[in-house]
């Protein structure tokens, strides 16, 4: 091999290495970007499915809280079933102290609520009130207005 093939043959390689460098480099990068977006896009989805888990469960308390109110006993009790069987799953999921600190305090009221319902006893409306305010309180909510 001469030098001048030698010095062609390195030339395009060189250049092969460059142009691939140029098209890999700017993608990478891009890549890189867009992973980053992703993870943060992610956690953030993770934290709204959590939010519209807790709202559901507090949902679901206020519309124990209205059927108990409308001295509807029978719908009551379907309610407060799938209200503390929710809370149970959720109680086992979430990190926040405050919050799991609720959701404990409402579940140990499951016997006490649930025998108030089958005996039809409207007292078991400021239980569930205090517990919908203590629930409000940890989802970091501000108290209605009067």
């Amino acid at each position: 091999m001469t030098i001048k093939t030698r010095f062609l043959v390195g030339a395009i390689v060189v250049a092969v290495v460059a142009a691939f460098l140029a098209g890999f480099w700017p993608e990478r990068q891009r890549r890189t970007a867009l992973d980053t977006e992703n993870a943060t896009l992610q956690s953030r989805v993770t934290v709204l499915d959590e939010r519209v888990r807790e709202a559901q469960l507090h949902g679901a308390l206020l519309n124990l809280i209205d059927a108990v109110a409308e001295m509807n006993y029978g719908q009551a009790q379907t309610q407060a079933s799938r209200l503390f069987d929710g809370t149970q799953a959720e109680v086992g999921r979430t990190e926040a102290a405050e919050l799991q600190a609720a959701l404990n305090s409402l579940l140990a009221t499951r016997d006490y609520v649930t025998a108030l319902l089958a005996s039809g006893d409207a007292t078991v409306l400021e239980r569930l009130r205090q517990s919908e305010r203590q629930l409000r309180q940890a989802l970091g909510a501000q108290p209605p207005v009067a």
